[in-house]
């Protein structure tokens, strides 16, 4: 029985995401500090840093007995690793679930399993973990998805590239 542990991929996109929601609670939190209250102050930021922490830290991937086990904060899923049709490389702005407005922009997988389910996941060794889906699961096809900046880039490029009419 192998199994196969993937930690969760946290960019610089969650730091940032940290220092605006942290930047704007201070703001709100400006006439408190001013009063000399500075201790709900202090909680505040503490339990930013706790909700921080968990949304960017707590998910992990776990690859055991052909089942890709999911933990995050909407729970624990399991996934037959038989059943992925399709895993494509892209960007995702909004996971989807119950807590999608706590995951900013990140670049991740979104898998496609069963007829029409999906999920997106963000391992840190993305080439690891899609080879040990792929030695399981021989015919799951691995797509590149065309972001929308992609597919603009490719018209501004065609048009750069286009002759000028002359009349």
């Amino acid at each position: 029985m192998n199994q196969f542990f993937f930690k969760v991929n946290v960019g610089k996109e969650s730091y940032i995401w940290l220092f605006v929601v942290g930047a704007l609670l201070a703001a709100i939190r400006c006439s408190s500090i001013h009063n000399g209250v500075y201790l709900s102050t202090v909680l505040a930021l503490l339990v930013l840093g706790l909700i921080w922490y968990f949304v960017f830290y707590y998910a992990n991937y776990k690859i055991a007995d052909n089942k890709l086990l999911i933990k995050t904060l909407e729970g624990k899923k399991s996934i037959d690793i038989s059943g992925i049709r399709i895993i494509e490389r892209g960007n995702s702005i909004w996971t989807s679930g119950f807590f999608y407005f706590w995951y900013p922009y990140q670049k991740g997988l979104n898998v496609h399993y069963n007829i029409q389910d999906e999920i997106f996941v963000n391992p840190k060794q993305q080439a690891a973990f899609i080879t040990k889906l792929l030695e399981i699961n021989p015919s799951i096809e691995i797509n590149r998805v065309k972001t929308l900046f992609y597919l603009f880039a490719k018209i501004l490029n065609s048009c750069a590239t286009r002759p000028a009419i002359s009349l």
